[in-house]
């Protein structure tokens, strides 16, 4: 981590990274962006994998919560 706020200038600092590794920290869309771009890394690569694992077989789907429709809707 201190490399990375290091070879950044500064612009991303050390205990900031650590706290979106360990998912204790929101991120922005640009933030995002310009963090994997530091990286070498596309977003949408990152985006893609990100996403493909929502859509494993083995995701559960709670249909309790599930609103019952409304005539006409």
């Amino acid at each position: 981590m201190q490399e990375v706020g290091a070879r950044s200038g500064g612009e991303f600092k050390p205990t900031a990274v650590a706290g979106y590794e360990r998912g204790e920290r929101r991120i922005s869309l640009q933030r995002f962006c310009d963090l994997v771009a530091f990286y070498g890394i596309p977003p949408d690569r990152i985006l893609a994998e990100v996403l493909h694992v929502d859509e494993r077989p083995s995701s559960v789907v709670v249909l309790t919560d599930v609103e019952e429709p409304q005539p006409g809707r």
